[in-house]
Formats: structure tokens, C-alpha cells, sequence
């Protein structure tokens, strides 16, 4: 019979985010149970929170793409002065190569999927 603990963790569920306790079974085998029932073993807790890992990894990727579109409108729209072009240019070097990091990182971390 599984016994739900009052310990919280610091961990969040991965399908809600609600808040995870500590669960124990008769045999003291921990797992992780969540205000609207969710559970998960260490082990499928560790690949959920990879997978949500890797999501918001890619989300900041395209995040950092957005970011050197808008810049690029911007410069096709506004002459501006030299400096704020400069510094429009720099800011798309900047995210371009941000980006390409990223990337990388996820591709050797978490395959490319």
C-alpha cells in the first residue's frame, strides 16, 4: 500500500507543475506523487524532466531567432544613426551566435530530435 509523505520536494510536476511529495511504499521505495495525482518513479521523474528540459531549451532557441529577426527588421526600417545600427548589427551577431551554441549544446545533450 502506497503512503504519500507530507515532505515536499523542490521538484515540479512535469505534466502540471503542481508541487511533488515524497511517496513510500511498503518496501521504502521512493516515488513522487503531485497535488492532482501524477506519479512518477525517480526514474521516469529524471526522463520527464529531461524532456521538459530539452522543450525549453529549444523554446530559447527560437527565442534567440525571433530576436535576430525583429533586429534585422528594424534595420531594414530605420535608417537610424550609425551607432544604433552598429549596435542593432552587433546585437544579431550577438544572437546569431547564441543561437549556434545553443544548438550545439542541445544536439550533444539531448540527440536531435
Amino acid at each position: 500500500m502506497k503512503k504519500s509523505t507530507d515532505r515536499e520536494t523542490v521538484y515540479s510536476c512535469p505534466d502540471c507543475v503542481g508541487v511533488l511529495k515524497v511517496e513510500m511504499s511498503d518496501g521504502g521505495r521512493k516515488g513522487y506523487v503531485c497535488q492532482v495525482g501524477h506519479r512518477f518513479s525517480t526514474h521516469s521523474l529524471l526522463n520527464a524532466k529531461e524532456k521538459e528540459l530539452e522543450k525549453a531549451l529549444w523554446a530559447a532557441a527560437v527565442l534567440l531567432l525571433h530576436t535576430v529577426n525583429v533586429h534585422e527588421e528594424l534595420l531594414l526600417q530605420q535608417p537610424g544613426s550609425s551607432k544604433t545600427r552598429s549596435a542593432l548589427q552587433r546585437r544579431v551577431r550577438e544572437a546569431k551566435q547564441q543561437y549556434r551554441t545553443l544548438v550545439r549544446m542541445i544536439e550533444h545533450t539531448h540527440g536531435t530530435t
